[in-house]
């Protein structure tokens, strides 16, 4: 079977079993780099019972080579496995050819987090008014990147002060609400920032009618490039330091997990972490 039929067949499988777009669209992306990979390679179509378990390995090298991070490489494997799950339910393939490949050990290291007063000048520094709002409104809500940025007129209720996040990842839906803060931040970009234009979607601009997560990035990088911060900030981290914020006010770890839409506890265990003044005041108690 051709790999492009096979990969229709794959995202009807995904789609039956309920995966969220994120997930459906992440892993046609990667399958799809492999493909051409092959199709360059080998100059032509490539037949899904042709690949070896050696061109899988190949390929995971190539990508470490053209810079892919260890955790990235990992995602790629976990694609293929899933993948090769799907092929061997179906009978296309006689071999799982994934099963036996080990994902990379990678070192944890701590999360990048902002204070209040860190964000509030990176704030200052954002030359777009809607960005620099959508950028608020991760800091006070943990939304991911792509759930504000998919954020519609019906999932905002200003006057219960909730939004409602729509298939957040893992096609979870949950209710986050609106702090005061942020209330007075959306009220003043919706009345006096936000563009009279016709696009549902709450964060837009004029010429696209959206905004991506990649421009909000492109955003980020040039206000820490104007602080001079020796850190790299990216919307995520704006949603870990959401999470740290709470976890230093001593807010309970699962209410946290419940605002971020974590489906397992130890996921957002990883923002409980500590900084040097918590650690310091640790050991004065002796």
């Amino acid at each position: 079977m051709l790999m492009n039929e096979c990969l229709e067949k794959f995202e009807k499988h995904l789609k039956f079993n309920e995966k969220s777009k994120w997930t459906i669209t992440g892993y046609l992306n990667e399958m799809e780099y492999f493909s051409k990979y092959l199709e360059t390679k080998y100059n032509g179509p490539v037949y899904v019972e042709d690949i070896t378990k050696d061109e899988l390995k190949g390929y995971l090298n190539y990508i470490r080579e053209n810079g892919y991070k260890a955790s990235s490489r990992n995602r790629v494997l976990f694609v293929f496995r899933s993948f090769y799950n799907f092929t061997q339910e179906e009978h296309i393939t006689d071999e799982h050819l994934a099963k036996d490949l080990k994902p990379i050990k990678t070192r944890k290291k701590e999360r990048v987090y902002l204070t209040a007063e860190e964000v509030a000048e990176l704030v200052d520094k954002i030359d777009h008014q809607i960005v620099k709002t959508a950028v608020q409104t991760m800091y006070y809500s943990g939304l991911r990147v792509s759930e504000c940025t998919n954020l519609t007129f019906d999932d905002l209720d200003l006057k219960n002060q909730v939004l409602h996040v729509r298939q957040g990842k893992g096609n979870r839906d949950r209710d986050v609400p609106i702090c005061d803060e942020l209330l007075e931040i959306l009220t003043d970009y919706l009345k006096n920032i936000r563009p009279n234009i016709s696009s549902n979607y709450v964060f837009a601009t004029k010429r696209s009618g959206e905004l991506s997560g990649a421009y909000i990035n492109r955003k980020l990088k040039e206000a820490v490039e104007e602080l001079n911060w020796n850190k790299m900030v990216t919307a995520h981290v704006l949603r870990h330091s959401f999470a740290s914020t709470l976890v230093k006010n001593d807010i309970n770890i699962y209410k946290i997990q419940k605002l971020l839409g974590h489906s397992n506890i130890s996921v957002t265990s990883l923002y409980a972490h500590s900084n040097i003044d918590d650690l310091s005041e640790a050991v004065n108690v002796l």
